[in-house]
């Protein structure tokens, strides 16, 4: 996480990939809009082969997060190449 603000939190990652032929870079924000609600945004570069194909805005990706109690429910929808986007949820508990 490099900043946190009221509210916000903002982090960014570098990661090699020997094996697969490229690098990838990212940037992502979180905004707390409510105290259980959480939008989430991003953007995924990939420099090398495999890279994400088409306009610049392939790597975008989005999501929101909503926290009853002692559960989680979060939603994403991130870049996958040439497969698309894919849309993930996911529901979580603490105990």
């Amino acid at each position: 996480e490099l900043l946190s603000r009221r509210g916000w939190s903002h982090s960014a990652e570098l990661r090699a990939r020997p094996n697969a032929g490229g690098v990838t870079a990212g940037i992502g924000t979180e905004y707390n809009l409510l105290p259980s609600f959480v939008l989430r945004g991003g953007y995924r570069s990939s420099m090398g082969a495999g890279g994400l194909p088409g306009s610049p805005t392939a790597g975008l990706g989005m999501g929101c997060g909503i926290r009853i109690k002692r559960a989680t429910f979060d939603y994403a929808m991130t870049p996958q190449g040439e497969l698309g986007r894919a849309q993930r949820v996911s529901i979580s508990t603490r105990f």
